[in-house]
């Protein structure tokens, strides 16, 4: 038979499980689309990141930084994020643009320009990757970025970070790529910087003919 003693142990330890359980469910959560073209890394990216983080891609993609939870969605079809907006679904707060540093074109920030002003997403993060695959040229890296910040600001967006990554070395995703020249946050560091931005979202208003741009 439970003591008395015992019983109000167990009860203790209920009642501080059940705390601790609305404490988590009552972190904000941040939902961030990861989009870029087929190739560019965006999986390696998602996949490293949430092994960094403790995380598995079979726990929806989700991740905790010491602000917020965050849910990353990864959908092959980019076409899907306007077709839910267009049903009125909920878009998502933030994007991260993965972009690959060998890649010779340099379209990619008028093509995903286009579909984050449709989104009306504005908190946007760009991740530089295949760092490894330059071999940490640190020039080539600030051309790259030069293109795709003056390319986001032709749509009216301003990225929040350009951050320099290797998914294969780890680098630049919850620690700074120790071989580049420079000082970036990290990725981890800049989802932490993201907020739940619905109030702030402009309304979605779709023109009369809609470009999309190519699956990822």
């Amino acid at each position: 038979m439970r003591s008395p003693e015992n019983g109000a142990r167990a009860m203790t330890a209920m009642v501080q499980q059940a705390v601790l359980g609305a404490a988590i469910s009552h972190r904000p959560l941040v939902h961030v689309a990861v989009i870029g073209s087929a190739g560019h890394g965006k999986s390696a990216v998602i996949s490293r990141l949430l092994a960094e983080t403790g995380c598995r891609a079979g726990d929806a993609n989700a991740l905790r930084t010491p602000s917020h939870d965050v849910q990353l969605i990864d959908d092959p079809d980019q076409n899907e994020l306007l077709r839910d907006s267009l049903a009125g679904l909920t878009p998502a707060d933030a994007a991260v643009l993965v972009v690959d540093a060998s890649e010779r074109k340099r379209d990619q920030g008028l093509i995903y320009g286009q579909l984050l002003k449709l989104l009306g997403i504005r908190q946007i993060v760009v991740v530089i990757s295949k760092l490894d695959g330059i071999a940490y040229d640190a020039g080539r890296f600030r051309e790259i970025e030069t293109a795709i910040v003056r390319d986001l600001k032709s749509f009216g967006l301003t990225p929040a970070d350009v951050i320099p990554v290797s998914a294969r070395h780890g680098e630049g995703l919850t620690r700074q790529a120790t071989t580049a020249e420079w000082y970036r946050p990290t990725l981890l560091a800049a989802l932490d910087q993201l907020s739940p931005a619905h109030a702030m979202r402009k309304p979605f208003v779709p023109p009369a003919s809609i470009q999309t741009p190519s699956a990822a």
